[in-house]
């Protein structure tokens, strides 16, 4: 009798991890595919094919190149992370940055979107940019963005004390704010929100 309860508990367990590894296999398709748009009773997400890394490129540049009309604004070259080459015209000052791009998540409970951005810092001192931008597109379909200088993206590693050289951040944009998610308490980083004049 002891035993058949264990096995209708062991039976009830593995059922529960089942269900959880589909719902993984399918966000992780979601990633790798770009193909469907993921929605169950605990995860949304979009997904709409031109929603991409180069659509979020040109729309930084676009931006940048409005708000700063004397600056030459293009496409860094791959060997420079394929991110964004920003020249002053004036006085010949060029400045790389490097764009991550992501979707957004509605966490567990759907009460906000989150956005994942995977950081390789040696990576990153390789290219040395002068800045890092973090964009994502919204489940409404509304682009945000945040702006970090580099040397403040190591300050955050060191400060956070993660391991393997590695960011893995989830930026949430809740109304006019912004906070990362990964650490013990939430971080306010609503000052990189649109923050395009650190550019100049």
């Amino acid at each position: 009798m002891k035993y058949e309860n264990v096995i209708l508990e062991l039976m009830s367990r593995i059922q529960n991890l089942e269900e959880s590894i589909k719902k993984l296999d399918q966000r992780l398709a979601f990633y790798e595919t770009g193909d469907e748009v993921i929605k169950d009773n605990n995860y949304g997400c979009i997904n709409k094919s031109k929603y991409t890394r180069t659509d979020a490129r040109n729309r930084a540049i676009e931006i940048i190149q409005n708000l700063f009309p004397d600056f030459k604004v293009e496409k860094a070259k791959r060997s420079d992370g394929s991110g964004i080459k920003i020249v002053n015209m004036e006085t010949n000052d060029i400045r790389l940055i490097k764009l991550y791009h992501s979707k957004s998540v509605l966490n567990r409970s759907g009460g906000y979107e989150y956005g994942y951005h995977f950081v390789r810092l040696e990576e990153l001192s390789k290219i040395n940019p002068k800045f890092c931008l973090f964009s994502i597109i919204d489940i409404q379909g509304r682009w945000h963005f945040l702006i970090f200088n580099t040397a403040d993206v190591f300050d955050y590693y060191e400060k956070k004390k993660y391991e393997n050289y590695e960011l893995q951040l989830y930026f949430s944009i809740q109304g006019d704010r912004a906070f990362e998610l990964r650490g013990e308490e939430d971080e306010n980083v609503t000052e990189h929100l649109e923050n395009w004049k650190i550019l100049c």
